[in-house]
């Protein structure tokens, strides 16, 4: 059997389904882009955001619920993002790497490896 939920809890699921969960058609959407199209990926993109939202504790401040929502989401799909491999094509053929450098990173090791 479930405790009873406090006042606050109860304020919060009530401004979640009120704020946040009209949104999904949005979240998916925006989702798919940060997924590639991969409706699965997207629909977990878009549950975890619910997750974090529903858990953050300064709901009652946030002013734009439709913003919100999305800069979670970008945040994860970007938190995310950088730790998959990423695959790049060459002239024989596709290969795995573990992280793309930037080119600030890139024209750094460029000149370290010049001076050895």
């Amino acid at each position: 059997m479930r405790a009873p939920a406090t006042p606050e809890a109860e304020l919060r699921r009530l401004w979640f389904r009120r704020e946040i969960l009209p949104l999904e058609p949005q979240l998916v959407r925006c989702a798919r882009r940060y997924c590639r199209g991969s409706p699965d990926e997207a629909q977990d993109l878009v549950h975890e955001t619910y997750a974090k939202i529903i858990a953050y504790e300064g709901w009652a401040e946030v002013l734009n619920p439709s913003a919100f929502a999305v800069r979670v989401l970008g945040n994860i799909a970007g938190r995310s993002s950088r730790s998959r491999p990423a695959v790049i094509s060459n002239d024989s053929g596709w290969s795995m790497i573990s992280r793309i450098q930037s080119p600030a990173q890139s024209t750094a090791t460029s000149f370290e490896a010049s001076m050895r």
